[in-house]
């Protein structure tokens, strides 16, 4: 029941059929759906989000943590 922020990545299929990144935009929703008092965060970065956008990731851990929206 603690807040929780799911940030989602970008992510695409590959001519395969493989999964590149760690879920779809639907996986992110169920997740966020089946978890109490959690919310969506997207980020248009690849796996390393927090190298690619630090200032943004410092930001959301405070949110999440001062429970505060930004």
């Amino acid at each position: 029941h603690a807040p929780s922020i799911l940030l989602h990545a970008n992510w695409n299929v590959s001519g395969e059929g493989i999964l590149e990144g760690a879920m779809t935009d639907d996986d992110a929703t169920r997740v966020c759906a089946a978890l109490p008092n959690s919310r969506l965060e997207r980020v248009d970065t690849g796996h390393g989000f927090h190298d690619a956008d630090p200032q943004l990731f410092v930001d959301l851990v405070h949110e999440l943590r001062t429970n505060r929206p930004r």
